[in-house]
């Protein structure tokens, strides 16, 4: 994956794990750029 605001690649995985504290995390398709969050 290609963040659009900063351009960092990464792996879809990377992103999701940022996303592990949010209550809606389980349900939520979003993926979180691990560089600029």
């Amino acid at each position: 994956m290609k963040c659009s605001l900063c351009g960092l690649e990464f792996k879809e995985e990377e992103g999701a794990s940022h996303c592990r504290g949010c209550p809606l995390a389980k349900s939520c398709r979003l993926v979180r750029c691990p560089g600029c969050g």
